[in-house]
C-alpha cells in the first residue's frame, strides 16, 4: 500500500514516498508525499500522515496499542522525531537514503528522553520499486531544470548517477 501511495505521489509531480499507519497490525492511514504541489517541503509521506493523525495517534498511544510506520523511504530527522514524540513503536522502511535519511541516528547522542522512548527501525528490502520511482522522479527534475545539483547528487549516492 505504501508504494501505491507513493506512485500517486509520483503522477502528482512530488517525489516519490508512501507511508502506512497501523495501529496493533490493522491500517489506520495511509498517505504519500505532497511536497511539491503544495509547495512545502514539510509535507512528507510520514509527516503529513502522523500530523493528520494525531488525536489518533494519541488514542493509540494511550490504550498501548502497537503503532506501526511504514514507508518506502528510511525517514529523514524530522519524520523520524515526528514518530517519536508521538509515540509511534517501530518503523519499516524499504529504501535507504543515504541523501537524507537518519534512522542511523545514534540514539546516545540525543537527551535521555529520546533514549527512554526510542523506536524499533527495520529496514526491509521488500522492493526495488521504490528506488525505481526516484530515480524517474530525479531524472524528471534534471531534464526539466528543477534542483539539478540536488538530483545529480542524490542520483551518485544511489549509484545511478
Amino acid at each position: 500500500m505504501a508504494i501505491e501511495e507513493a506512485e500517486k505521489s509520483l503522477k502528482l509531480g512530488n517525489y516519490p514516498v508512501g507511508a502506512v499507519l497501523c495501529f496493533d497490525n490493522k491500517i489506520v492511514a495511509s498517505s504519500g508525499n505532497f511536497g511539491e504541489s503544495r509547495k512545502n517541503y514539510i509535507n512528507h509521506a510520514e509527516a503529513l500522515m502522523m500530523i493528520e493523525n494525531g488525536e489518533r495517534l494519541l488514542q493509540a498511544a494511550r490504550d498501548n496499542k502497537t503503532i506501526t510506520l511504514y514507508s518506502t523511504l528510511e525517514p529523514c530527522l524530522m519524520c523520524l522525531g515526528i514518530a517519536v514524540m508521538n509515540k509511534v513503536s517501530r518503523i519499516v522502511y524499504i529504501q535507504k537514503d543515504p541523501h537524507a535519511g537518519a534512522c542511523g541516528l545514534d540514539r546516545k547522542s540525543l537527551g535521555k528522553r529520546y533514549q527512554e522512548v526510542w523506536i524499533k527501525i527495520e529496514h526491509v528490502a521488500y522492493s526495488d520499486k521504490p528506488k525505481e520511482l526516484i530515480i524517474k522522479f530525479l531524472k524528471k527534475q534534471i531534464k526539466t531544470g528543477v534542483r539539478v545539483e540536488w538530483s545529480k547528487n542524490f542520483l551518485r549516492l544511489i549509484g545511478e548517477g
